[in-house]
């Protein structure tokens, strides 16, 4: 039997729905008689990916140490790391492509960062690998970067790729409009989740609301938003209360903002939590607010986690939440990047009957069912099946 891998590299700064829908592609297909071979730098990335591989998984499932830094599309400081470890990148990828050439009869690699592939796409073309590219966001606000350099180079790069997949109509459409890939390798695969409706316990009106966001605390993420929101909102709300789960650099700054607007007693830092404790936090709330809006966002895993536990939702009328979330049917939608629409949509939320919020959870289930995890990564299963028909 001819033996194949499936090469991932992950230079990431935080495990976010990028980096889990990479993981859950690549243990399906390790599950599915590829052997993976998945490099990060990040070693929390590193340490929960090991922790959910079981004995037998972790045979043919290998993780390994990325040992560079490459961001061309960071700031200039960035930039200038990024050319000062291009060398040693470059041969580093060599040395280990031309290694998985000699020990499989196929290599495929799947790679989402966008500085490394454009960079080594051109290496594993010449050692006749498979490639297939996965883009997350749009590409017009990184075009934007470093003086125009992030756009020349994917325009130098982008020839090579046999697939391109994304991850929602809002980047595919970018992909088609702001680069000259081929709409027939351009394929559109949804992030999923598993969906564990017959543990869900759906939620019934009650005189004290729990709001809950799960987010990295940075600035595009907008928690500080929501918190300008909550005082607006609390009015005849006073039982009300903000769940924040994550942490980031902007964690402080957001728990000062709480305290001057005087809504310390009604909002709760979590930090990071496990996959288990984020998901018993979004269990536990009455309703999940998805805050982002960000130029560069090409999706919002935590919405149809949300979802899946039969958890209204409340998000930005703005790019990909539109494709997960419909107004007044799992959910609503504001203005992006306003906290006065947002706190009259948590007002309109609370005040539903009892029958209406049911409504609203039995749809959010039937909605996370179109975004299941078996059916996203038997897209990519049959996507990866086609490339070694091609060989």
């Amino acid at each position: 039997m001819k033996k194949k891998i499936v090469f991932s590299l992950l230079d990431s700064p935080a495990l976010g729905g990028a980096e889990q829908y990479v993981f859950s592609h690549l243990r399906f297909l390790n599950n599915n008689g590829y052997g993976v071979l998945l490099a990060t730098n990040n070693q929390i990335v590193k340490s929960e990916f090991l922790k959910r591989l079981n004995s037998k998984e972790k045979q043919t499932f290998k993780i390994t140490n990325l040992p560079y830094r490459l961001d061309a599309i960071g700031n200039l400081r960035g930039l200038i790391k990024f050319f000062l470890s291009l060398p040693k990148a470059v041969i580093w990828c060599f040395l280990i492509l031309k290694r998985l050439r000699i020990d499989y009869d196929q290599v495929i690699c799947l790679w989402p960062g966008f500085s490394d592939r454009l960079v080594f796409s051109p290496i594993a073309k010449f050692l006749k690998c498979k490639l297939v590219w996965i883009e997350i966001g749009p590409l017009y606000p990184v075009f934007k970067r470093n003086f125009g350099f992030p756009k020349i180079l994917y325009f130098l790069s982008q020839k090579f790729p046999d697939y391109v997949v994304t991850i929602s109509k809002y980047s595919m459409s970018s992909i088609l409009r702001d680069s000259k890939i081929q709409k027939r390798k351009v394929k559109l695969v949804y992030p999923g989740i598993e969906v564990t409706r017959n543990k869900t316990r759906l939620k019934k009106k009650n005189n004290s609301s729990i709001f809950s966001v799960v987010a990295r605390l940075a600035h595009e993420n907008e928690v500080d938003m929501v918190l300008k929101a909550f005082p607006l909102f609390l009015g005849n709300n006073k039982n009300s209360h903000l769940w924040i789960v994550g942490t980031g650099p902007q964690e402080d700054e957001l728990k000062k903002l709480a305290q001057k607007l005087g809504i310390k007693k009604h909002v709760a830092f979590f930090g990071f939590l496990s996959e288990e404790g984020k998901m018993k936090k979004i269990k536990e709330s009455d309703f999940f607010i998805f805050p982002r809006a960000w130029s560069w966002d090409g999706f919002g895993i935590t919405t149809i986690e949300a979802l899946s536990q039969g958890i209204p939702v409340l998000t930005s009328r703005f790019g990909p939440q539109v494709e997960i979330v419909r107004d007044g049917i799992e959910g609503f939608l504001y203005k992006p990047h306003d906290p006065l629409d947002l706190a009259k949509k948590m007002s309109t939320i609370v005040d539903l009957t009892s029958q209406e919020r049911l409504a609203l959870s039995m749809n959010a289930l039937r909605r996370a069912d179109y975004f299941s995890e078996k059916k996203s990564n038997l897209q990519i299963l049959n996507l990866i099946r086609d490339l070694k028909q091609t060989i």
